[in-house]
């Protein structure tokens, strides 16, 4: 029977995982796609909770108990009863659905209205067209996955486990333990005799083979996909985290550095013109984006639509123009959000932050220094 509190620490788990990817989701989406884009959303969420339900499985299984022997029947009292098994595989099987359909669908048929903006704009946006393009690409990927899964575990689905072989005497030759059996009681370590002269005997007699053998066992889709997709993982960690031991540092040091600073009048007026300009700029520059896409609308939209080549080719060099724009633009509100915090908002800004990032900073650069030492010294 499985245990109560498991289920519901199972349960509650669940929830909460469910409610950080919730707000997670809601507080970083895009400001255009409020109350829009509600499958990517919904795929995004349950992708978290699925990254968190893969962490927080382990911790259950070991809480669970399973692995422990008396778990099959005469000494259940520590055992959760939960068939983790079974939830490893649905997790070891969500996880390549997530990644190589879901997620990419989701993707393809997001971009599939080229991000446009601007309403009336968008090149063969029709819902149908979109889950067809969506679809097709998808196919592509699903084939191309599909490939590698298969021939991998059609040539690599065993695996070898190093073993020590230990040949001891006949089992006739050795005398046997003798079990009183205690009539209500469940089976117990303490009823074993403690080993004398004779089990010595018998271990001296034993012969250890110095070297390691292997037993080569097939494993079934679900495990094999899990540890595929764990060494593939492996590639990715090392690249992310080998730039996360650069960046986060620096990122955290400069912080301290471009930490906001009071200034002066003509510091001030200097700057105010300075982002006035900039601003005007990028007006002039979103009004001429917003007219030529509005022209190519009205002049090809009739004949050239986002599934051409053409079509793909403009919509890419429009959407590369926008993503540019967007980023001059967010670069201008850091530096709006920097100048009020070196003017009026300076008295409320705590200084504080500037000193816990250079912490962090210090920090992060020891703990990176001796992770890569770590691996130079001892991988």
């Amino acid at each position: 029977m499985a245990d109560f509190w498991l289920i519901l620490v199972t349960i509650i788990g669940f929830v909460l995982l469910s409610v950080v990817a919730l707000y997670l989701v809601v507080k970083y989406q895009h400001p255009d796609d409020k109350n829009d884009a509600y499958i990517p959303k919904i795929v995004v969420m349950f992708g978290f909770v699925l990254s968190g339900a893969t962490v927080l499985l382990l911790p259950l299984d070991v809480a669970n108990n399973e692995g422990y022997a008396g778990c099959d029947g005469f000494d259940t009292a520590i055992c959760g009863g939960l068939n983790m098994s079974l939830f490893w595989d649905i997790i070891y099987w969500l996880v390549p659905i997530w990644l190589f359909l879901l997620i990419p669908l989701s993707t393809f048929y997001y971009e599939a209205d080229d991000g446009m903006i601007m309403a009336g704009t968008s090149v063969g946006a029709k819902p149908a067209s979109r889950i067809k393009e969506a679809i097709k690409y998808e196919l592509f990927v699903v084939v191309i996955i599909g490939l590698i899964f298969a021939f991998t575990y059609l040539f690599l689905n065993e695996t070898a486990i190093p073993v020590q072989e230990v040949t001891g005497p006949n089992f006739g030759d050795v005398t046997p333990y003798e079990i009183q059996p205690v009539e209500g009681a469940s089976f117990s370590t303490n009823q074993l005799m403690p080993m004398g002269i004779q089990d010595e005997a018998v271990l001296q007699v034993s012969y250890h083979a110095e070297d390691l053998g292997t037993v080569k066992l097939g494993v079934n889709a679900s495990v094999f996909y899990a540890g595929l997709m764990a060494w593939m993982g492996w590639f990715l960690f090392a690249l992310f985290g080998a730039v996360g031991m650069a960046a986060m540092p620096l990122d955290l040091i400069l912080a301290f550095m471009d930490r906001p600073r009071h200034m002066d009048a003509v510091e001030f007026a200097e700057a105010q013109v300075l982002l006035r300009d900039r601003v005007n700029e990028l007006v002039n520059v979103g009004e001429l984006i917003k007219v030529e896409r509005e022209e190519k609308a009205q002049q090809n939209g009739a004949k050239r639509g986002y599934f051409t080549r053409e079509g793909r080719k403009a919509a890419a060099e429009e959407k590369k123009t926008l993503l540019q724009f967007k980023q001059a633009v967010y670069l201008l509100d850091e530096d709006v959000e920097d100048f009020r915090n070196c003017t009026e908002n300076y008295k409320n800004y705590n200084p504080l932050i500037p000193i816990g990032c250079l912490v962090l900073g210090i920090c992060s650069f020891i703990i990176s220094l001796f992770w890569v030492l770590h691996i130079i010294l001892y991988v």
